[in-house]
């Protein structure tokens, strides 16, 4: 009678025990129960090392994006600037190809190039061109040309330098037609009675329009020019033999 209590107590306390639903643990023995407790760790310890593990797959695979992303954004950038610079070479290489336009020389350059290659530098005192109020055409130009005259074997010798010098000029100016006047002033250096050296004005030289047309240079002698000139006029010192 007294052993039936006591298995009876025995029941009741084994089914007051809630861990004696889980497997491994019902039979009460101990050994079943550590190696219950062992294979129970080693499954929790999956489950946390495989949570573990996709939280970091995840925070890899967020890694992985960003520098795709951060390498595309390079990507792009790198071709923008690549394709820029092609096509900066691109327009310098048109650029380079198209024929320069050459800007028209005007009329008083021309006539300061042609000057000064025949008297040399520093010898052209003076170049202008201005209007010729006195026609109706307004594209009519007066050319005033002040030069230092060569100095020659003697006086003569000098005013056919100055001769031959104005015709080499008229003739390559002879196709601008919008020249309706030209003069040359010719200087030179002169000693007076005194012995005193001064530059003077010693020649004078004019021709229209009219006259410049009528010149074929490639037959006219320079002992014609004070002939034909509309206006001629010399110092004295150059009609000195």
């Amino acid at each position: 009678m007294s052993n039936n209590r006591e298995e009876k107590r025995q029941n009741e306390r084994s089914q007051g025990k809630w861990y004696k639903k889980i497997i491994g643990f019902r039979s009460g023995t101990k050994w079943k129960m550590v190696v219950a407790c062992f294979v129970y760790l080693a499954i929790l310890g999956g489950i946390i090392d495989k949570f573990n593990g996709d939280k970091k797959e995840a925070q890899q695979a967020t890694v992985d994006v960003e520098k795709e992303r951060q390498e595309a954004i390079k990507q792009a950038q790198d071709e923008d600037k690549t394709n820029a610079e092609e096509e900066k070479r691109k327009q310098e290489k048109e650029a380079a190809a198209q024929p320069v336009e050459k800007k028209e020389e005007s009329l008083e350059d021309k006539v300061k190039k042609l000057s000064s290659n025949e008297f040399g530098k520093g010898k052209v005192e003076s170049v202008k061109v201005n209007d010729n109020l006195g026609t109706e055409d307004p594209n009519d130009k007066i050319v005033l040309l002040t030069a230092e005259a060569k100095e020659n074997v003697s006086a003569n010798y000098t005013k056919k330098g100055m001769w031959i010098a104005t015709i080499s000029i008229l003739k390559d100016l002879k196709n601008e037609k919008n020249i309706s006047e030209i003069a040359f002033f010719y200087t030179y250096p002169l000693v007076d009675q005194y012995g005193n050296e001064k530059k003077d004005n010693v020649m004078k030289i004019t021709f229209n329009r009219e006259t410049l047309d009528k010149i074929n240079y490639d037959n006219f002698l320079h002992n014609n020019l004070p002939k034909v000139a509309n206006q001629y006029w010399e110092h004295p010192a150059l009609s000195k033999k």
